[in-house]
């Protein structure tokens, strides 16, 4: 029997984040994402990618919140989550998939932690590209952590 599609949270829908929703969906995942205070453009992107816009307690029951943003953003989208996820009974693991610095990573990873959700620092390596093509890697500190197998199953590369 063949694993039940995963869902997946993607926050942030630039280039680089429709990009993975994408991919991801083209994979057999449900991606799901946040339109709230964006702009049209924004949900152009992820309509395009094949992006479910839901509320914010439907990105919630996610199994996986990866964080897409540019990195001056990075802390307080993981803020933001961090408080949301505190309050909610599941909890997806946190993959910050951005850019920042190791001082940055530990704060947002000190945040998602106190919230009760597992943190992950990753970062993507590699240009947007287009969904039949290999793409970028998604890499993450340590062994593959338990809860994001969904990734490599649904076509996103993550080492």
């Amino acid at each position: 029997m063949r694993d039940s599609p995963a869902v997946i949270a993607v926050i942030g829908m630039g280039a680089m984040g429709a990009s993975l929703a994408a991919r991801l969906v083209r994979g057999g995942a449900r991606v799901v994402t946040t339109l709230q205070g964006r702009s049209a453009d924004t949900g152009a992107r992820a309509e395009g990618a094949g992006a479910q816009a839901v509320a914010e307690d439907a990105v919630l029951q996610a199994s996986m919140l990866l964080s897409v943003v540019p990195p001056a953003a990075a802390l307080d989208v993981a803020s933001h989550w961090s408080t949301r996820i505190a309050g909610a009974s599941s909890k997806p693991v946190f993959v910050d998939c951005n850019a920042v610095s190791v001082q940055t990573a530990g704060r947002i990873g000190q945040r998602i932690e106190a919230s009760g959700a597992r943190f992950v620092d990753g970062c993507i390596i590699g240009m947007p590209g287009r969904v039949d093509e290999a793409g970028p890697v998604l890499y993450h500190a340590g062994e593959l952590p338990r809860g994001l197998e969904p990734l490599s199953r649904h076509g996103q590369r993550a080492r």
